[in-house]
């Protein structure tokens, strides 16, 4: 509880959309959905190393649900950031809500390990549950990187000429809308929701943006990528939210990690 109240702390009076430089000498790790698999974290420490100040980290998103250790994995990050705050940096996912953790596995599972029914305290993994997701409120949904790199959890947006200032607007401590009609609502469930098109596995062009077959977010195209760069002033946008299949990946989990070493 002390760890989470921490990084509780920590997040909840920092900007929605973080902004963090690159100082010279320095690698940043960008990890994708780890999804309660705590083997390829450690798999990622063991060929990456470990969190330093030069050896940097960004979790972007989704460290929860259908593995079985979503808690070790987020009080593994969590210790991280409390250890080198300016190090170890994380993003909201859209699994990072309660909606998706009441039939994904992550209420199931803090349910477990922490029940208390034996000691007398029927509350006390509600009471846990209650605090992770208090720490995943106050997270943050965007990041830029050195002032070039944009980073969010899912994607863009369903409307033109959105900057920085608009994400920063939304009001992000609480549970993610879905189908929320005001401008707020809509940016909050796409950021964490939607899709670039086309990819490799799914070759529709969509040159613009169109609703997403997930029923969440949208899937958006090359114009709406390259306008949002342009009015925001960035080179490139990194997002996790989807597998990204490889023949070298042993299985479909594997995070996909991203180096960026400033010279």
């Amino acid at each position: 509880m002390q760890i989470i109240q921490e990084v509780t702390k920590i997040y909840e009076d920092q900007p929605t959309v973080q902004v963090l430089p690159l100082p010279e000498g320095t690698k940043m790790t960008i990890v994708g959905d780890l999804h309660g698999q705590l083997q390829d974290l450690f798999t990622i420490f063991t060929i990456n190393g470990l969190p330093t100040p030069k050896n940097q980290y960004f979790f972007n998103g989704d460290f929860v649900d259908r593995g079985y250790y979503g808690v070790e994995i987020v009080l593994t990050i969590f210790a991280f950031k409390l250890l080198y705050p300016h190090a170890v940096h994380m993003n909201r996912g859209n699994h990072e809500c309660r909606q998706q953790n009441a039939y994904m596995g992550f209420e199931d599972e803090v349910l477990y390990k922490y029940d208390g029914t034996d000691l007398g305290d029927t509350n006390r993994a509600w009471r846990i549950y209650d605090a992770f997701h208090e720490a995943f409120q106050a997270l943050p949904l965007a990041a830029t990187l050195g002032g070039k790199v944009a980073i969010f959890h899912g994607g863009l947006f369903g409307k033109r000429q959105i900057t920085f200032k608009h994400i920063n607007a939304i009001q992000r401590k609480r549970e993610p809308p879905l189908e929320g009609t005001s401008l707020q609502d809509q940016l909050f469930e796409q950021i964490l929701w939607s899709d670039p098109r086309p990819t490799q596995h799914f070759p529709v062009q969509v040159r613009w943006w169109k609703p997403s077959d997930r029923g969440a977010g949208v899937e958006f195209g090359v114009e709406m990528t390259n306008q949002f760069c342009r009015r925001n002033k960035v080179a490139l946008i990194i997002r996790s939210h989807e597998c990204v299949r490889s023949v070298r990946a042993r299985s479909a989990r594997i995070s996909i990690i991203s180096h960026f070493h400033v010279s």
